[in-house]
């Protein structure tokens, strides 16, 4: 695929456009599809995954937000360097967000890193009923749109470990709770689903869960 267009959505934050012939016949799997970014680095090839923030069929396109960490990876120093006509293989993946049934109390958790995931899954529900959607950021300066009808709720860390944020938003008095969707900081994701299973007697089945990075 080759880059099209370089979008600076922040100043850690982003967004590249690709085009290929692929995606104009691409179906989504789900609204948190992911791809597989087959990053060049000490000689070989690394595989690294993102969320596809929009898909644009006619023109065969899409959208990638990357969030540039400071200890950088190869896909990410590749991001950081890529310029409108970078080229780069992919591989086609497919979504892990699992609609519960109408009407169904959700939890959807996500740090800046899953928060284009977050965005394209709270975009996609009809109706704000029965969903709570809570999201991690480094500081007041990240701001992130994100659409549709479910409120998001914005927490900065701050200075305190990442994922801090998403283990207080569970460590409350439990509610009936029917599916979790928990993405973000490795350590914190554990954690999270820890407690959802042993405080809140949440079915693992419900959760659905993803390390998307890990701290220092």
């Amino acid at each position: 695929m080759t880059v099209i267009a370089v979008t600076e959505l922040l100043p850690r934050l982003r967004r590249l456009t690709f085009t290929a012939p692929e995606f104009g016949g691409y179906a989504p799997a789900g609204p948190d599809e992911c791809f597989g970014l087959l990053a060049p680095g000490d000689g070989r090839t690394h595989l690294r995954w993102y969320t596809v923030r929009a898909h644009r069929p006619e023109p065969a396109e899409i959208d990638v937000d990357v969030v540039l960490h400071e200890h950088a990876g190869p896909a990410v120093q590749w991001s950081a360097s890529a310029v409108v006509g970078s080229t780069i293989d992919f591989r086609r993946s497919g979504a892990s967000y699992v609609p519960p049934e109408p009407g169904a109390a959700q939890l959807l958790l996500a740090d800046e890193t899953s928060m284009p995931a977050l965005a394209a899954i709270v975009e996609s529900l009809p109706m704000p009923d029965g969903v709570r959607a809570v999201v991690e950021l480094p500081d007041a300066s990240w701001t992130y749109e994100v659409g549709g009808v479910v409120p998001v709720e914005r927490r900065h860390r701050g200075s305190a470990a990442p994922g801090t944020c998403l283990v207080d938003a569970v460590a409350g008095e439990p509610y009936p709770l029917d599916y979790a969707w928990v993405c973000g900081e490795a350590g914190g994701v554990k954690t999270v689903r820890r407690t959802l299973i042993s405080r809140w007697g949440l079915d693992r089945r419900r959760i659905t869960f993803s390390g998307y990075w890990r701290a220092g």
